[in-house]
């Protein structure tokens, strides 16, 4: 109740407080301050000659005042779900399906945000109140609901069969990339990189790439060169000079290619992109990710 908030945080220990720590804890022990009540005794000069700047921050936490503006807007860095089951469980079924449930709350909100996480964690609360967590990074974002339950239940599964019963579950989506068009170009660059062949080219391979290189300042297409670079919501074609074609090498920077060449044809989020021999065009028109050299 509100009356009883007052003497409920009168009672506190001073290390629930934000910023004390450990040894800060200790040390205001060793001084005599034991509960925010203890604190709150102090006169201002006091925390100040013993905890330099750090001082005044603890004299007005004790006394409920925080000065720092309020951030309603500022951007999350993970979203994330957790359940308390009514006993604890040690059936893998029935576990899972909490899992999934949580997976199903993280990725509405994904969804609303419209945020993709690159990691996802799940958090196992057993039923001695230890915690254990199983995280897992990816290439790159997740892109469904089934993407999502699928990660969280590989994760989950790597803790089967349970020790002990489970008492708590949760699911948490973090590294997120709010941005439509770099999360589909960084997912086909990503695909274009395990594409690309292991082995060295052979020597007609290479006579064949110095050829087109020596061409591509000479090489029309629709009356137009390489050089003047189309980026039209008509999805016509987009081309990077040949001599400057993506190498395994090269995928690390591929992003700059996208920057360079602009977001204008990539307008349509519903329209995959392909890589075809340094050249960009829509899924549409060519069918495939062909990264043949």
């Amino acid at each position: 109740m509100p009356d009883e908030a007052e003497a409920f945080v009168a009672a506190l220990p001073v290390a629930k407080f934000h910023r004390v720590g450990p040894k800060t804890a200790v040390k205001m022990r060793a001084l005599g301050i034991e509960t925010r009540a203890d604190l709150a005794r102090q006169t201002l000069s006091f925390p100040q000659d013993r905890f330099g700047k750090s001082g005044s921050w603890y004299y007005d936490i004790a006394r409920g005042q925080d000065d720092r503006p309020v951030q309603p807007d500022r951007e999350r860095k993970s979203s994330g779900s957790e359940t308390t089951f009514s006993e604890d469980l040690s059936d893998p079924v029935q576990i899972e399906a909490g899992v999934i449930a949580m997976a199903n709350d993280v990725w509405a909100w994904c969804e609303k945000a419209n945020a993709r996480g690159r990691t996802a964690t799940v958090k196992i609360k057993w039923a001695d109140f230890q915690l254990s967590t199983r995280s897992r990074s990816l290439e790159s974002a997740i892109e469904s609901r089934l993407g999502l339950h699928q990660v969280a239940i590989d994760l989950i599964r790597s803790v089967f069969p349970p020790p002990k019963g489970v008492r708590r579950v949760g699911v948490t989506s973090q590294t997120f990339d709010r941005n439509p068009v770099a999360r589909r170009l960084n997912s086909l660059f990503v695909k274009c990189n395990r594409r690309l062949p292991t082995r060295a080219p052979s020597a007609g391979a290479n006579r064949a790439q110095k050829k087109r290189q020596q061409d591509c300042s000479d090489r029309r297409v629709d009356g137009q060169t390489e050089k003047k670079i189309e980026a039209g919501r008509n999805h016509s074609p987009i081309f990077v000079p040949r001599c400057r074609r993506i190498r395994r090498r090269q995928v690390h920077s591929l992003p700059l290619y996208a920057h360079v060449l602009g977001a204008a044809a990539f307008e349509d989020p519903a329209l995959p992109l392909c890589a075809n021999s340094g050249q960009f065009w829509p899924a549409s028109r060519t069918g495939q990710v062909d990264t043949r050299r």
